[in-house]
């Protein structure tokens, strides 16, 4: 099914229930609806049909779903833009992706001309509240292979592509999140971060079970704190990063979550100890996904339930786990010439599910390389315990090669991050002229916060060891983030690494 169709049934079933309810208005299903058949009437009017390529540039607000909607309703192609992203990075990515259109709101219009003026080829700019008489719009017509959406990597690691995701990608998605997230009455779903990334896609997997989502402009944790209290929230998803800001607060203990279902982390491991925070705060209902653009959101799921068991005693360095493998999912660890590896043992995690992309658009080697021996390399390097779960190590391309041994980065950073005075860090490698790289710990203080570096650097060597605890310590006021608040390690390793001919 096409995602609209999705939306479409939860119309159907609840026309009067509030689908969209951002700062500015509330919109019911019925109202979400008009206005997507009013849009997508206005964008064929205007030329676009199935396998149009059509950007939304749009902070988060209704809005934004709206004009997704309306994309989807076409059979057109969805592509998100980051407003956080610079006009070059926004020009760069719709030339990858040969956009044909490009929909703004009355915030972004003067970003969004600057764009179109950056490009070489003409893009029809259209308001996302336009309308037209959507009698005229003709019958959708969807099949399973045909492309919906193009979604942007992370870019933490160089150049994004544009990742492809079919129909049968997208329902896949939505049937695996109702699957491992169950739950018998439409909830209501915040959605803080930005909707272009995993924020927006959850958006649309709870508008298929007819939830109500709020929308924020932004992780404002007082304004977070008390949304969740006073809209009785059900379900909430965070970064990591921003979980730790939440936690932070002053008075994030004094507030009642009892609505809460579902709080979901991903994009990022979490340090144990900030989960045990977190239950201790919102109560047992901390969930963790792991996926990637190329495989969304719900490649393994480490539940309420078994979050809870970790902390009772049983298995608890299932803590460090991204759970088991879901349902619609083939999980392995393979080696570098394509063999699965025993439990235990580490390996490149690999996937083959139709939750998988299509390939990345316009670059045929880059997709042909990521599906070699007939799975999707995911690029993390993990290993799988006796019992099914997940351990995600580090990526590959941030491993680091000291005095003849790879120290995995991630590893490391949980370490430090268990410290009391570490709000967030990036262990990357320094160049050295006796170890090669010199593993190197990059820390981001908590508000008002103070490091001894000795306190630290015993604390590390004696539970990582000479190899792999941190040979040098430094404390920046901001670490650098990309658009959706991940920490951009090629940004930190660059730091180190400028000038020098040699990367490794």
């Amino acid at each position: 099914m096409n995602p609209f169709e999705l939306f479409a049934q939860s119309a159907k079933r609840y026309p009067q229930r509030v689908a969209l309810k951002d700062d500015g208005e509330s919109l019911t299903y019925e109202e979400v609806l008009t206005r997507v058949e009013l849009l997508a009437a206005s964008l064929q009017s205007q030329g676009m049909h199935d396998g149009s390529r059509i950007a939304i540039l749009a902070p988060n607000c209704n809005l934004a779903l709206v004009g997704a909607l309306a994309v989807f309703r076409l059979g057109a192609v969805w592509v998100p833009l980051n407003v956080r992203n610079s006009t070059q990075d926004n020009i760069g990515y719709m030339k990858r992706c040969n956009v044909d259109a490009l929909l703004w709101d009355s915030e972004t219009w003067d970003e969004a001309y600057a764009i179109s003026a950056g490009l070489s080829e003409s893009v029809r700019l259209t308001a996302l509240d336009s309308r037209e008489d959507s009698r005229a719009l003709h019958e959708l017509s969807s099949a399973p292979d045909q492309v919906c959406a193009m979604l942007s990597t992370g870019g933490t690691t160089g150049s994004p592509k544009a990742v492809i995701w079919t129909n049968r990608v997208f329902q896949t998605m939505v049937c695996s999140f109702w699957i491992h997230l169950p739950d018998q009455t439409p909830g209501v779903y915040l959605a803080a971060t930005p909707l272009t990334h995993a924020a927006g896609v959850i958006a649309f997997c709870l508008l298929a079970r007819g939830a109500t989502v709020l929308i924020h402009r932004g992780v404002n944790p007082p304004l977070l704190l008390a949304a969740i209290e006073k809209e009785r929230v059900t379900h909430l998803f965070l970064p990591p990063t921003a979980i730790y800001s939440l936690l932070l607060h002053p008075e994030v203990a004094s507030g009642d979550y009892s609505s809460l279902r579902y709080f979901i982390y991903s994009a990022a491991p979490m340090a144990p100890q900030k989960i045990r925070e977190a239950v201790d705060v919102f109560g047992p209902v901390m969930v963790q996904l792991y996926g990637q653009a190329e495989v969304p959101l719900m490649a393994t799921v480490l539940t309420p339930a078994e979050h809870a068991e970790c902390l009772a005693g049983v298995g608890p360095e299932r803590l460090s786990s991204c759970g088991r493998s879901t349902l619609l999912v083939e999980l392995e660890i393979l080696s570098p010439n394509g063999h699965i590896v025993p439990d235990g043992e580490r390996g490149e995690i690999a996937i083959r599910s139709d939750l998988v992309m299509a390939g990345y658009y316009a670059h045929p080697a880059e997709s042909e390389e990521v599906s070699r021996f007939g799975w999707h390399h995911t690029g993390d390097v993990g290993y799988r315990d006796s019992e099914g779960y997940v351990y995600v190590v580090d990526r590959i391309k941030d491993m680091i090669i000291t005095g003849g041994f790879n120290v995995f980065s991630s590893e490391v950073e949980q370490v430090v991050l268990s410290h009391p005075a570490v709000q967030d860090c990036a262990v990357v490698g320094q160049p050295d002229e006796k170890w090669g790289e010199a593993v190197t710990a990059v820390l981001q203080l908590k508000p008002g916060a103070e490091l001894d570096i000795n306190e630290i650097r015993a604390m590390c060597r004696e539970r990582l060891g000479g190899v792999m605890a941190p040979k040098h310590y430094y404390v920046w006021d901001e670490l650098p983030r990309s658009p959706v608040g991940k920490v951009v390690k090629r940004a930190v390793r660059e730091h180190f690494w400028k000038g020098k001919e040699r990367r490794v």
